[in-house]
């Protein structure tokens, strides 16, 4: 169903489906809190997390997040102790910690990769991406020129340094083992269309992937979301915004792309089809 929704640029088909394996392999529904798929936790559990208090401050609102929840903790063991030895027992503290300590810490940078005018040959711009909800300012849009491809570069980065990596996601519910993995996704959301997909298995140290696309049609300021979706792990799924000022088509800059798209020479294309992106072409 992922794999049709993306063909057909179904941008919000493709992210409840996502969602519903997500819910599938937790055993949890998408509107249940993330804190429940950690082990021994129910739903009177909830209010047990909730950031420390200094002295006589009054009492503040529980965690509602796992990547929340892991930031008030700060790798600092005692903290989760202090939360839950009231109900949940010393063995049941240090299975719900060795859950957290595998949840995916993952650092995202964007970077877009193409040809432009002033440019005499292929460039890597970063892109100031910002979380979706953020109002964009000006110096955080990219010029582009219209009815060109790009490539979109994510440089993933784990920020845990595990010895012996363990690529099993945490699914106690699910019947089979299930190695952790992602979906990048980017996307037009004020016309709901899907404009590339990739699937990245475990994230291990530092990735780079790469989502083709094409810039619209016709000039303007356009915002683009891309989404990093767990298909494993409820709750742990980034969204940013990427900002282009599509400005006047440019030929040179199209013939170039063109050439390093089709030469021999060139191993992008090879590159992109042998990692199964689905990328939509304009039109």
């Amino acid at each position: 169903m992922i794999d049709v929704s993306a063909d057909q640029g179904w941008l919000v088909t493709a992210l409840r489906s996502m969602q519903l394996v997500q819910m599938a392999l937790q055993g949890r529904w998408i509107h249940d809190s993330a804190l429940l798929i950690l082990p021994h936790v129910e739903h009177q559990h909830l209010q047990l997390f909730r950031p420390p208090t200094r002295g006589r401050s009054k009492s503040v609102a529980p965690i509602q997040t796992l990547p929340e929840l892991m930031d008030v903790l700060g790798g600092k063991r005692h903290l989760l102790n202090k939360m839950v030895t009231p109900e949940l027992t010393d063995r049941q503290a240090d299975e719900i910690w060795s859950v957290i300590q595998r949840l995916p810490v993952i650092e995202v940078s964007l970077s877009i990769r193409g040809w432009w005018a002033d440019a005499s040959e292929e460039e890597d711009r970063p892109l100031h991406s910002t979380y979706i909800a953020g109002i964009p300012k000006d110096k955080d849009y990219v010029a582009v020129h219209a009815d060109q491809e790009y490539v979109l570069q994510v440089k993933l980065n784990r920020l845990q340094r595990q010895h012996r990596p363990d690529t099993k996601a945490h699914a106690p519910r699910f019947p089979k083992s299930k190695s952790e993995g992602w979906w990048l996704v980017l996307g037009d959301v004020d016309n709901k269309e899907l404009l590339a997909l990739k699937r990245v298995g475990y994230v291990q140290g530092r990735n780079v992937v790469q989502l083709a696309f094409y810039t619209p049609e016709t000039t303007g300021r356009v915002i683009y979301a891309v989404y990093m979706m767990s298909d494993c792990y409820m709750g742990m799924d980034q969204q940013y915004s990427i900002c282009l000022d599509v400005q006047e088509a440019n030929i040179e800059a199209q013939i170039n792309t063109e050439i390093i798209l089709d030469g021999t020479g060139s191993d992008l294309e090879r590159e992109l089809d042998e990692e199964e992106e689905f990328s939509l072409a304009k039109g």
